[in-house]
């Protein structure tokens, strides 16, 4: 593990960050950008927690809110969650006001039999989530050129409305 000034030596200053500066004549600085290693341990045995750092505690089925179920993971991305996902949405009366601290405990207790077994991760393998996101690199491109449309409509319409409010402005005195 190195640190934040071994790092800035190692790849030296952001020239993104210098561009951007110059391009709009401000002085230059010494900025740098900070490059990390690439992450080789997924588990989350090295986790922590930032110390201002508020955890909040969802309700299960919140985790499904805005997702037909259509679209739930399936096949091998089914996992644990996904079906306790389900299994909560389903019997919501009865489980409705279960917590994502509760999960252990529930798989554990509930007398639910739910398929934990994974055959795409274990030692060797590639990452569960980087065949994830090439199976899913399409939609993904699409929904972003989407977003991208939505905010420069959104863009233009601010600056009409903004136009348009200042012409009133301009009217009235």
């Amino acid at each position: 593990m190195s640190t934040i000034g071994e790092q800035t030596k190692r790849f030296g200053p952001g020239k993104e960050i210098h561009e951007y500066l110059d391009a709009f004549g401000e002085k230059q600085q010494r900025l740098t950008s900070i490059v990390a290693p690439p992450v080789t341990d997924f588990s989350c045995r090295n986790w922590t927690a930032p110390k201002d750092l508020r955890l909040v505690d969802y309700y299960i089925r919140d985790l499904a809110n805005g997702v037909e179920r259509g679209s739930f993971p399936s096949g091998l991305d089914r996992g644990v969650l996904t079906q306790v996902i389900e299994h909560v949405v389903d019997s919501a009366e009865e489980w409705g006001d279960l917590k994502l601290s509760q999960l252990e405990w529930f798989v554990a207790q509930s007398g639910v039999e739910f398929d934990a077994f994974n055959p795409s991760f274990g030692p060797g393998m590639r990452n569960p989530d980087v065949e994830a996101f090439d199976r899913h690199k399409a939609d993904l491109r699409q929904y972003r050129e989407t977003m991208q449309d939505y905010r420069l409509w959104q863009n233009k319409e601010q600056a009409s409305s903004k136009r348009k409010s200042q012409e009133e402005v301009e009217r009235q005195v």
